[in-house]
Order: structure tokens, then sequence, then C-alpha cells
């Protein structure tokens, strides 16, 4: 009986040895991300943590610094509380949006940028009449003394000589001149989806101009401008975005993808 049961168990074991192996199935699809890619985002207090902080000297070596230029008080620093974005049919009812991240806090001096966008949160006192309209995002242009634009930067204090700099012979803000003709990205937006809401929008920045913005200097970094395209139209609109004085996840934010080689 003892031999039947040993024999028994051989030929059990036997049976539940390994089979061959099957074929190969296939191979899934590839990940999105480039190998060693490593997301960050930047927004005042929050990211990439609660030392990123707003600033209010131009030259600081951290922060995201948001303003805006009232054409219809041309000689005046608008306060803070939005980044304000207007079109109207003549000039003194514009308004430009402003903001400048500096990248250097969170992402490596040798990092390789693989993306960056700018995301934007509206206001619910945001006001657009019927119909689509399409915000811009423009790269600001170094002005002839590199002075950079500040929370005292006005409509008129665009300075031939030195720049956003607050001295005398103001001359108003250009296209072509202080910033970009060409926008970098647009969003377009309707009334039924702004007007009342409160609504995340985004902007593709080359990752060519982001790059200048890992300098810890800030050098050459004058950051973004946002217009309505066009900016003179029978249709006045007027979008308010959350500045730093929003709450979490409402204040401006720039995502950025890097690699380090």
């Amino acid at each position: 009986m003892k031999k039947f049961g040993i024999l028994f168990l051989a030929v059990l074991l036997a049976g539940c040895q390994k089979g061959n192996q099957g074929p190969t199935g296939p191979q899934g699809p590839n990940g999105s991300g480039a190998p060693g890619e490593i997301t960050v985002t930047f927004e005042t207090g929050l990211y990439p943590d609660a030392g990123y902080p707003s600033n209010g000297n131009p030259l600081s070596t951290s922060g995201c610094y948001p303003h805006w230029l009232d054409a219809s008080n041309p000689n005046t620093a608008p306060g803070t509380g939005e980044i304000r974005v207007a079109s109207g049919a003549t000039v003194n009812t514009l308004a430009l949006g402003l903001v400048r991240f500096n990248l250097s806090y969170g992402v490596p001096a040798n990092a390789i940028l693989d993306s960056c966008t700018l995301e934007l949160t509206t206001k619910t006192t945001s006001s657009l009449s019927s119909g689509s309209f399409i915000v811009g995002a423009h790269q600001v242009l170094a002005p002839p003394g590199n002075a950079q634009w500040y929370s005292g930067s006005t409509w008129n204090d665009v300075q031939t000589s030195y720049g956003w700099d607050g001295s005398t012979n103001p001359v108003s803000i250009a296209a072509g001149t202080d910033y970009a003709s060409s926008t970098l990205d647009t969003a377009t937006v309707t009334q039924t989806q702004i007007n009342g809401n409160q609504v995340l929008l985004g902007w593709n920045i080359p990752p060519s101009l982001a790059t200048v913005w890992l300098d810890p200097t800030q050098s050459g970094n004058y950051g973004l401008l946002l217009s309505f395209e066009p900016q003179i139209a029978a249709a006045g609109a007027t979008i308010s975005f959350w500045d730093n004085t929003g709450s979490s996840q409402q204040k401006p934010k720039m995502v950025v993808n890097y690699h380090v080689p």
C-alpha cells in the first residue's frame, strides 16, 4: 500500500510539470512620455512647493509675476486682483495681460525642455458678447534698455530709450515693437463657455523660448503678453483671469515637461 502511494505521487508530479511555452503575445503601445521625462507645475505658494512665491521685484530669482495694462487709464498702473484682457472698437478700450515665470526654482539649469504650457483660470466677472473670440499669447520683446515691466508699469510706460522704467517721454505699447505681432498660440472661447464661469484655458509655449526662463537671473525673461485677436473689434469683450490673489488651482500656472541628458 505504501509503495502504491509513492508511485501515485510520482505520476501526479510528472503530470504537473510545466509544458512548452506558448507563442509571445502582441506588444502593447509605447508610453506617451519621453524616457526619463519629468513634469513640474509652477503655481505661487503651491508648486513645485510652498516656497515658490509671487514677487514684487522683476529681478527676483523666483516666482510668478502677473500684471496687465489698461488703455482706458494709460498713465495709471492697475492694481492686483486680476489679469484683464479686453478688446473694443477703439484703442482706448483695450487691455493687455502680462505674466512672467521664473523656471529656475524647480528645473535644473541643464534640463532640456520638451513642452511648456501656460494655464490661466477665468473669473466670473468676464464678459463676452455673442460669438467666438480668440485670445492669443505673444512673446514680449526686449526693450531698448532691457528694463523689464513691473507692477508700476502702465500703458504709457514704454520708453523709447529705456524700456519699462517709468521715466519721461512715455510711448504707448505697440505690437511689433514691444511684443511680437504673431501669436505663439491661441485659445478660442465663447460667451456660453466664459460668462459667469471659471474656465481653465491653456497656451502652448515653445520650449526654445521657455528655456530662457531657466536662467536664475532672469536675463532675457520678458514674459508673455495676452490679447484678443484682433484687438480692435466692434464686439467688445473682456476676460479677467485670476492672478496670484486667487486660491489654490486658480492662480496662473506653468506646466513644464523636461528631461536631463
